[in-house]
């Protein structure tokens, strides 16, 4: 089953953040977590993406893959 960018980066922020508790974590820690998280590729971008980048297909073609953030 393939997840999407968008779902697999939202549940990797809601996992980092299971154990956040307001007025304990800052945001500056969430901040940097998230960064972690960007730096060590457990997020996703999508690459290639062809000119034109607007709708309805926002530059996403059959080539276009999910792609760890570190590379």
């Amino acid at each position: 089953m393939e997840i999407t960018m968008d779902l697999h980066n939202n549940n990797q922020g809601i996992e980092f953040c299971s154990d956040c508790w307001p007025g304990l974590t800052t945001d500056i820690e969430i901040s940097n977590g998230i960064w972690n998280l960007l730096q060590n590729g457990d997020l996703w971008y999508l690459n290639p993406l062809t000119p034109p980048i607007a709708p309805p297909n926002f530059g996403i073609t059959n080539e276009t893959q999910n792609t760890p953030t570190n590379q």
